[in-house]
């Protein structure tokens, strides 16, 4: 039977870029300071979630690098002595402040992922699009250039503050050449980086077929530039990712590819908590689970926990036993930045 290993926290629905494929420019209704979880609340479902057996976490977005006091959170999840404790983040705030990376590692924090889909910084600017860019009128290149050297600088600055194994996330999109992956490539041998690509996911209301590439199509594409082998050995984690070794000019590196498919439902063993206390099993779930009313309720916290554990024991049957009518599920679709990647 299936074993729920993971849980990814999503800790805001804030982000400084507007991605592409996962926040639209405008009409965002987010949500309000006091609709999201406290760090104590969130405390509160990891502690259950480990009497559980859950006992690898994930910290998310939104950006989750924008949330007030983010190194606290990790301190007091670290404490607990978890099996793995790691985040994914577009990497600008740890290229922005020095010293976060450090303050992060600190305080607990095992692992890292970063998004970066180019290089190449007029494509930064047309997929990532930050904030502030887009005020820009002018395609001033030494402004777009910076945003893209800060993202690199924050890769940079957690190299330095010793992570180890730090993933690089890039969505695969048909405005990224075979070029631009090369240069991804390129990065990621020079700075001993793992390389995942990962599918347009037609999960969310700005997946666009136009925009979309199979992992398939970039692979045999590879293929006429670099050595790459299947990689049996490991699955360099608990995610879908299929990973190749890859060979260029006798240097090397790891690459993986997540792609869009319901077959992955069969092996997937993570849930996820949203950033207004909904669990949702599946990446196609619309509403989810509501727990924050357990939460926020005047009980002690004795009973809340026990209140807690119950409800989500029975979230996690219907996963592990494989009770998921994914006839409903993959009809909904929901933003990444409300779901938590």
């Amino acid at each position: 039977m299936l074993k729920v290993e993971s849980l990814r926290i999503s800790i805001t629905d804030r982000c400084n870029f507007r991605c592409i494929y996962c926040m639209p420019l405008y009409g965002i209704d987010f949500l309000n300071k006091d609709e999201i979880l406290t760090y104590e609340e969130i405390l509160m479902v990891v502690k259950v979630m480990m009497k559980l057996g859950v006992n690898k976490f994930r910290i998310t977005g939104g950006e989750p690098l924008v949330r007030k006091d983010i190194t606290k959170l990790i301190r007091m999840i670290s404490a607990l002595d978890v099996q793995d404790l790691s985040l994914t983040t577009n990497g600008y705030l740890l290229g922005i402040n020095e010293n976060l990376a450090y303050e992060l590692k600190k305080a607990g924090l095992k692992r890292i992922n970063i998004s970066l889909d180019t290089v190449d910084p007029f494509k930064f600017y047309q997929i990532n699009r930050p904030q502030n860019l887009l005020k820009v009128k002018n395609n001033n290149y030494s402004f777009h250039k910076n945003y893209v050297n800060i993202v690199i600088k924050g890769i940079k600055n957690c190299l330095k503050a010793g992570f180890k194994n730090i993933k690089i996330n890039t969505v695969l999109l048909k405005v990224l050449t075979v070029k631009d992956i090369l240069d991804l490539i390129n990065f990621a041998i020079e700075n001993g980086l793992i390389l995942r690509f990962i599918e347009f996911m037609d999960t969310t209301p700005l997946f666009d077929i136009n925009l979309y590439v199979s992992y398939k199509e970039v692979l045999n594409d590879l293929q006429r530039y670099v050595k790459i082998e299947e990689y049996r050995d490991s699955k360099m984690g608990e995610g879908p990712a299929k990973y190749y070794k890859l060979t260029v000019n006798n240097d090397s590196c790891f690459i993986g590819f997540i792609y869009n498919t319901l077959d992955n439902c069969k092996e997937c063993n993570r849930i996820r908590l949203t950033a207004n206390g909904y669990i949702k099993i599946c990446i196609y779930q619309e509403d989810g689970y509501y727990i924050r009313h357990i939460l926020k309720s005047n009980k002690d916290s004795f009973q809340k926990e026990l209140e807690l554990e119950n409800f989500i024991k029975d979230i996690l049957l219907i996963k592990e036993t494989g009770m998921i009518n994914y006839s409903i599920f993959n009809k909904q679709r929901n933003y990444m930045f409300k779901l938590g990647g």
